[in-house]
């Protein structure tokens, strides 16, 4: 997926002010309210247009976060890469439509379920200390601003409740809406395996990587939290492989780019 952003004859200079709308959320008191973070929000997202499609609505949030957090950037692409494979596999066994209908819609789904982390103050990006109960909740608020900032654009409607859904659990004890077994959509829990599994096996600043081997084991066993069975059971196949063959090649060259950089 190219990161060229492509919106009309002024792409280049809107670019640089959504950058600068950005920005202003990196110095926010972590103790700003939140009518205070949806006015600044409501200001960013009112410079984009509306009919923007899902790959330079992708592509922007990748250039916005390369402003803010490279490893929010790395953690996103890589899980665009993992949630792409995940889909073509998916697509090519003609199983039931879950709204998303191409390789690159389950690619901007992978990219685009953390921008409501773009609210974030710079601390909470580099924080390595344990969370307390504030910032816990300033944490778990990203994936309901997520789903805030998506429902404003017409083309997102395939992504926007996988992208609420990806920190929820099957036994209740995830977040935002503490749902509980078949209140989970299904693309909802293969995106919050997808999204788990990158977290663990990419760099992270608070935790050590694990192995792809580890981590699918650490799945298996519930050690990730509690996940939909159906789901595990289509998404692990294609996490185990070895440097995941079942991507394609374009694909498994930008993974060992952004891995090498880590």
């Amino acid at each position: 997926m190219s990161r060229e952003l492509q919106i009309g004859d002024n792409s280049r200079e809107l670019l640089t002010l959504l950058i600068d709308k950005a920005k202003v959320f990196a110095t926010l008191p972590e103790t700003t309210p939140l009518v205070e973070i949806q006015r600044h929000l409501n200001e960013l997202l009112s410079f984009i247009p509306k009919d923007i499609s899902l790959t330079n609505l992708a592509n922007l949030a990748v250039l916005l976060f390369e402003s803010r957090d490279e490893i929010t950037v790395k953690h996103i692409s890589r899980t665009g890469d993992i949630l792409r494979m995940v889909g073509e596999e998916y697509l090519q066994r003609g199983l039931p439509s879950v709204g998303l209908d191409t390789p690159e819609e389950w690619q901007a789904l992978g990219i685009l379920h953390d921008f409501g982390k773009i609210t974030w103050p710079d601390s909470m990006f580099m924080n390595t200390e344990d969370l307390s109960k504030e910032k816990l909740a300033l944490v778990r608020s990203h994936s309901a601003w997520s789903w805030y900032i998506l429902e404003k654009f017409e083309n997102t409607q395939g992504i926007l409740l996988p992208s609420l859904e990806h920190h929820e659990r099957m036994d209740g004890k995830g977040y935002p809406r503490k749902l509980q077994g078949e209140e989970n959509s299904f693309l909802g829990q293969v995106m919050a395996i997808c999204d788990v599994f990158e977290a663990r096996t990419g760099f992270r600043r608070y935790n050590h990587r694990m192995s792809s081997a580890d981590a699918t084991e650490a799945l298996v066993k519930g050690e990730m939290g509690s996940f939909s069975q159906e789901a595990l059971d289509f998404v692990l196949p294609l996490l185990r492989c070895e440097d995941y063959p079942c991507i394609a090649a374009d694909v498994i060259e930008r993974l060992n780019a952004l891995t090498a950089k880590e």
